[in-house]
């Protein structure tokens, strides 16, 4: 197996020696901790360095879009060290960044991760990310209006925090696709806090909405605040608000719902396992509370399947 991989002007290095392949204006990225101290002298010599932090096991698109991000348009060497699933995947990120479909740079990540280490499958749940990145500069058409959306959120603790933040978005394009909705969704925070729903929000929007609209075309933004007004309703009545309730209900960030996919019509809610490999009751609970809102996507039916050891078992239950 080689030492060093490239896609494109990405180099992913099993470990040390990135001197053969490092080149004036590249970035680095360190998806192993174990080598912070070895490069902390490369900032030193003009280069910028990123300590990754990434939830490879959550669907952490806030992470991942940092590191995205923080690459940009430049070239990059990311440092892999024992972590070859989280390399693969900031890879695919960087790719998504730079204009990759989500699913080519997966593969080509996965490959190049794979001639490393004979390994590298990104897990479900940061795939999921990735895709919902990708899927949020497509429909954006403008990475600043991405931008924009995740500095506001991070002004205010992207409401319940991040990984509830990227699980929402993450989770949310798995359901709809549509641009409004998904802004909305990258608004939800706005709602969320110590406070009234509906007061938080137009306390928020008298403090950022002259910024968000400078950002983001006024009719859609209009639409996106129109529809968390319902959502932040006790009765939600609104076709798009009750798709954001839904992604809500599986209340993302927590640790029992392990990640949701599609199945035909079909949407699954994949559970992790308690102690007699039965799915965890909040998880139950959760994808109960959701399948309220089904008739507002284009799913006809919700199920459970269980992940008990890493891989989703074939036993399928409805809810």
């Amino acid at each position: 197996m080689s030492d060093f991989a490239r896609i494109g002007s990405v180099a992913l290095v099993r470990g040390v020696g990135i001197d053969d392949i490092l080149e004036p204006g590249y970035k680095i990225v360190l998806a192993d901790d174990e080598y912070v101290d070895i490069y902390e002298e490369y900032l030193f010599r003009g280069f910028d360095v990123m300590n990754a932090d990434v939830n490879e096991n959550k669907a952490d698109l806030v992470g991942i879009y940092s590191i995205a991000s923080f690459v940009g348009d430049d070239p990059a060497v990311i440092v892999c060290g024992s972590n070859s699933v989280l390399c693969a995947g900031i890879a695919a990120s960087i790719l998504v960044y730079k204009g990759w479909s989500a699913q080519e740079a997966i593969e080509k990540a996965e490959h190049a991760t794979a001639s490393l280490y004979g390994v590298g499958r990104i897990t479900r749940q940061l795939r999921a990310a990735i895709e919902a990145l990708g899927g949020l500069l497509k429909a954006a058409k403008n990475r600043d209006i991405v931008s924009v959306l995740l500095g506001a959120g991070e002004m205010y603790g992207y409401g319940k925090g991040r990984l509830h933040y990227g699980e929402f978005l993450s989770w949310l394009y798995i359901v709809e696709q549509e641009w409004t909705v998904l802004l909305a969704g990258a608004l939800h925070f706005l709602t969320e806090g110590a406070d009234e729903p509906r007061k938080l929000l137009d306390m928020r929007l008298q403090a950022i909405g002259k910024e968000l609209a400078y950002a983001i075309d006024e009719t859609q933004l209009t639409e996106a605040i129109d529809i968390l007004r319902d959502y932040a309703m006790e009765d939600v009545k609104r076709r798009e608000a009750r798709i954001l309730r839904l992604v809500e209900s599986l209340e993302p960030g927590m640790p029992y719902v392990s990640f949701i996919d599609t199945m035909s019509d079909k949407l699954v809610v994949v559970c992790r396992c308690g102690e007699y490999n039965e799915p965890l009751k909040e998880c139950v609970n959760a994808a109960n509370k959701a399948s309220k809102y089904l008739d507002a996507t284009r799913f006809n039916e919700l199920r459970i399947a269980l992940d008990c050891t890493g891989k989703v078992k074939s036993r399928i239950e409805h809810v």
